[in-house]
């Protein structure tokens, strides 16, 4: 038999909801009215689903603390009539899907088996790519910074399926393979000077003029990524004339801080396990190793 934990703040509701579900003949019911109610509830027994009124106070709160602590769980919204604010922003902060509150005899258990089948497929599918061994990919890419944000969480869902860093270092991860990225294309493929960006307007006409000139045009960035249950590789390698390494200044430096250029290579060693570059300054290595805490 699934657990389902009913969260709402109105004790008439639970009297409404309560009998279709257990109608259903599959569904155990607890209740919570509030995020702390929520939390301990969780604690003691996995709820295979939490349905979440959408007239509960602070609904997309409720949905926030579930999904920090137990990103596993769907979420069903019963969407309440006036609180079509509430339940969008539930559904904006991770709510699987939602009832309308009065459909709820024809649809509630309908869609909660939907919801569940989806639920378990996805589970298999985490637990199938958790299992894989290794993922070897690589891009050819225009200079085109549209493709870059596409492309980063392409290279975050495997790192992050590999089980290489929580979801708070995966940001991190993405936010280094960004600047990383955007390096390659700006400095390398259209030879842009960084000290440039410290003139935001100068630098990005300059950038769109180069994007439709010989030879920054015909330029390519080529990305190449080994992620195993160990580590991220990502090598980034740039078609422009590349620079000495260590010419970089220190971004560290209290000088320095201010200054737009050199955040990139500043947050890509920060957040970075490891960060090299070949002698001609046209190629970058990321590496990311597994946290030992995600053991």
């Amino acid at each position: 038999m699934l657990h389902v934990l009913f969260i709402d703040d109105a004790e008439g509701s639970r009297s409404v909801v309560e009998p279709i579900l257990i109608a259903g003949g599959k569904y155990s019911v607890g209740f919570a009215a509030n995020a702390d109610e929520t939390r301990a509830a969780l604690k003691t027994q996995t709820a295979a689903v939490v349905i979440n009124m959408a007239a509960t106070t602070k609904v997309s709160d409720v949905v926030g603390i579930i999904r920090e602590d137990h990103s596993y769980i769907p979420i069903l919204l019963i969407s309440a009539k006036g609180h079509e604010r509430a339940a969008y922003a539930a559904l904006k902060k991770g709510a699987s899907s939602y009832v309308p509150q009065d459909l709820l005899e024809e649809e509630l258990l309908p869609t909660l088996k939907d919801l569940l089948e989806y639920s378990q497929q996805e589970h298999c599918h985490i637990r199938m790519l958790r299992q894989m061994a290794e993922v070897h990919c690589k891009f050819v890419l225009e200079n085109d910074r549209a493709l870059i944000p596409p492309l980063v969480g392409y290279l975050q869902e495997h790192i992050g399926r590999a089980g290489i860093c929580d979801a708070a270092e995966l940001a991190r991860v993405g936010i280094a393979l960004d600047e990383a990225l955007s390096n390659a294309l700006h400095h390398g493929n259209l030879e842009l000077d960084s000290s440039l960006r410290e003139h935001g307007d100068k630098y990005q006409k300059l950038a769109a003029q180069r994007i439709m000139q010989q030879p920054y045009c015909d330029r390519q960035l080529r990305v190449e990524a080994t992620i195993t249950q160990q580590v991220a590789e990502i090598m980034i390698h740039d078609e422009g004339p590349g620079f000495n390494p260590a010419s970089l200044p220190d971004p560290r430096a209290p000088d320095n801080l201010e200054k737009v250029s050199g955040r990139g290579v500043l947050l890509m060693r920060t957040f970075m396990d490891e960060v090299s570059f070949n002698d001609k300054g046209n190629c970058v290595v990321l590496r990311k190793y597994k946290n030992p805490l995600n053991e």
